[in-house]
Order: structure tokens, then C-alpha cells, then sequence
């Protein structure tokens, strides 16, 4: 109580602090190639997937705190404006009060984290990573929603060229609907590219980059997952709650594979399944996808797609969501089988942002990016980076430690 009474006893102090805290570090970027972006000097304190924001106007998603000062991010727009140089700062949601049970009333931020579509509207829909469906791809609930859209944005047309008649024959000055792309912004739903198409899914959200689960809090597996395909249930079981990495050369069948699991794991159980699609075609992911719809299985079936030739950022977001949608699923107490068909996208990204770093050189990252608990500089030497610290309860080089964060 007397905490309380603290509190609204110095107003101008907590104004004071709030005002402080609400002010969020303007980094810098130091590198961007291929959508992916290094840079220094944003807050350290935020959560990976909170939502960034560059000078020139692009956004962006905190993919890696790699030490306190440097930073890996993905662009989710405007990569062709962003620049070495340039600033960049983490978007703030909102200022908390909250109780410390060591430092007592403090004040923190509270930042924007970018969220993934995960609600049930997902299912039988083929979209990208923020819930657009795609058009090329036919599938009936694409076109249940571009047709909905499509006349929705008629009568919003409609609608606005009606007020426009009325307010240049009205003397006094009315408010106008702001065209087609009124009945979607007040709905929530994103404009992906300028189309006016809103996204599916928004219903229910989760974070792109979700907390990753300590593991002495995950529980053990005991159940089995029947895929109905005879050489996976027989030779690599797989556990409720467990992954499967597939291996094999271009050709080989590891996508006919995944889904014949998809279609067989629904017979009878109904579990939901996500597909995340990053190597096929529009035209080959809808011929691939036939064979679900003629099982019936495709209206339980959510699929994420991004096209082979988009940029490594939009592949690895595309990874992310789909998880996102199953995690949700789960989060409920369902069950769902996620697919990814390919995890290149994975290494790809920090093969490319290992060798941004080293097209930096060690000299430009250790300037001024690396402090110590007095806010000075410290620059590693090698005998620091080979000593072997505590890491997580393993022993590592200082070097892998700093590259683990």
C-alpha cells in the first residue's frame, strides 16, 4: 500500500520517468543486402519481433540481438530505400508501471511486436506471411474472399461516389470515406502492396517470433502421430510434440511425401495442418494442392506461400508465420502438423548475415559496440574471445558466447 501512496505522492517524478522511458534509441543500420539488415544501437532490451522503423519510411522485424549494441532484422517494406547509415528505432506500444521484487515501482516500455494470422479463416486459403491470399492460386476459400472483397469494394465505391455527388451539393463541408479502402482499414485488416486486399486469418493472432520455450518446461512426448504413410509410421515414428527433418536431393519426393502425411494424418482425427510452401511455383502449388481438395483435407489445411524468387527475409517470414499458426492450434489444446518444405531459407539467412559481418570487417563491429557495465567501449582481444565461459550451463570460447548473445 504504501507504494501506491509513493506513487501519487510525486506525480512530476513518475511523469518524469515516463517521459524517459518512452524515449527509444536511434540506431543505426550497418549493413542491408537481400532484405536482411545488421545495425547497432537500438534498444537492447527488446523482444525479438518487435516491429522496427527506418528513416526512409521502410519497417522492418528484430530478427537477433547478436551482443547488446548489434542487431540482425528482416525488412517487411521498403528495402529498396533502406541505406547503410541510416537510422532505425524499435516501435514502443505503450510505458508500464509495474512492481520489481528487487528494485520495487519501475517504469518500462512495452514494444510493438509483429504479429502472424492464425485464426481459423486460415484453413482452405493459401495466403502469404501477413494473411493476403494469393490470387493466382485457386482454391475455394481464395475466392470466396476475393469475391467478398471484390464486392464489398464495389459498394464502398459506390458509396464514396455518392457522398462526393452529396457533398459538392451541400454547402457545408461533410467528411468523405476515404474510397474503397474504408470498409478494410476499419476492419484491421492490412493493404498488402497498395491492393486494398485485407488478410485472412486476423481473428486471432500470434507473435511471428514467439519466446522460445525453456527446455525443462516442455513436457515429455506421449502420444504418436500417425501419418498413414507406412515407411514414416513404421521406420521414424513420429511423437506428438516432436520434428522430423527430411532429407534427399532435388527430385526425390520429400514434398509428395509431406503431403500424403497432411492427408493421412486427418483421416479420422481431423487434426488441423499448416504447410509453409517456399520452393514451388503459384501454378505447380495449386496442382499439388488438388489432390487435397479431392481428399477433402484442403479445408483443413492452412498454407503459407511465397514464391521461389522472393527475397530470403520474405522465405524465412513465411517459415515463421505458418509455425505461428500451428503454435496457436496448440496454445488451444489441439493438435497440428506443421510442414515446412524447405528449410534452406534457415541457414541461407545467417549464412548471408555472417558474411555481412565480415564484409564489415572486426575492426568496424567492435567500435563502440561492445560497453561495459560504465558504458565504455571495450575492445575483445583474442585471448578473450578463445577463454572458455558459461554459457546456458555449457562451456564455450567468449566468441561463441558473444555470437549466442
Amino acid at each position: 500500500m504504501s507504494i501506491f501512496k509513493q506513487r501519487t505522492m510525486a506525480p512530476n517524478q513518475l511523469a518524469t520517468l515516463r517521459e524517459l522511458e518512452s524515449k527509444v534509441s536511434l540506431g543505426r543500420v550497418l549493413w542491408c543486402k537481400d532484405s536482411l539488415v545488421i545495425m547497432t544501437g537500438i534498444n537492447p532490451d527488446a523482444p525479438l519481433g518487435t516491429k522496427l522503423a527506418f528513416v526512409s519510411g521502410g519497417s522492418g522485424i528484430l530478427l537477433w540481438h547478436r551482443s547488446d549494441n548489434l542487431a540482425f532484422a528482416i525488412v517487411a517494406g521498403g528495402a529498396a530505400n533502406i541505406q547503410p547509415g541510416e537510422g532505425v528505432e524499435c516501435k514502443v506500444k505503450g510505458i508500464l508501471q509495474v512492481l520489481d521484487d528487487t528494485k520495487g515501482p519501475i517504469t518500462r516500455k512495452e514494444y510493438e511486436l509483429m504479429q502472424a494470422p492464425a485464426g481459423e479463416s486460415l484453413y482452405g486459403a493459401v495466403v502469404n506471411y501477413i494473411g493476403q491470399p494469393i490470387a493466382e492460386i485457386d482454391t475455394p476459400a481464395n475466392r470466396a474472399h476475393i469475391a467478398k472483397h471484390k464486392s464489398e469494394a464495389a459498394a464502398a465505391a459506390a458509396l464514396a461516389e455518392t457522398d462526393a455527388t452529396a457533398s459538392s451539393s451541400s454547402a457545408a463541408a461533410a467528411p468523405q470515406r476515404g474510397g474503397m479502402m474504408t470498409s478494410w482499414e476499419e476492419e484491421g485488416g492490412p493493404d498488402i502492396a497498395g491492393s486494398g486486399l485485407s488478410g485472412l486469418g486476423l481473428e486471432r493472432l500470434k507473435p511471428l517470433i514467439k519466446e522460445q520455450v525453456a527446455m525443462k518446461n516442455r513436457e515429455q512426448i506421449t502420444e504418436s502421430l500417425f501419418t498413414g504413410v507406412k515407411g514414416l509410421d513404421t521406420l521414424t515414428p513420429l511423437g506428438r510434440g516432436a520434428s522430423l527433418l527430411v532429407i534427399g536431393p532435388s527430385g526425390s519426393g520429400k514434398t509428395s511425401l509431406a503431403l500424403d502425411a497432411i492427408q493421412g494424418c486427418q483421416l479420422g482425427s481431423g487434426m488441423r495442418c499448416v504447410l509453409a510452401s517456399t520452393t514451388l511455383s503459384a501454378k505447380d502449388l495449386e496442382q499439388r494442392l488438388k489432390g487435397l481438395e479431392a481428399a477433402g483435407c484442403l479445408a483443413n489445411t492452412a498454407v503459407f506461400f511465397a514464391d521461389p524468387s522472393a527475397p530470403l527475409a520474405t522465405k524465412l517470414a513465411t517459415l515463421m508465420a505458418a509455425a505461428a499458426a500451428g503454435e496457436r492450434v496448440r496454445d488451444e489444446g489441439g493438435h497440428s502438423l506443421v510442414v515446412l518444405d524447405d528449410l534452406s531459407s534457415l541457414s541461407d539467412t545467417w549464412d548471408s548475415l555472417v558474411l555481412g559481418l565480415a564484409e564489415l570487417g572486426q575492426a568496424k563491429l567492435r567500435e563502440g559496440l561492445i560497453k561495459n557495465e560504465a558504458g565504455q567501449d571495450v575492445t575483445l582481444n583474442p585471448a578473450t574471445e578463445q577463454e572458455l565461459v558459461d554459457y546456458e550451463g555449457m562451456l564455450v570460447s567468449g566468441a561463441v558466447a558473444q555470437r549466442r548473445g
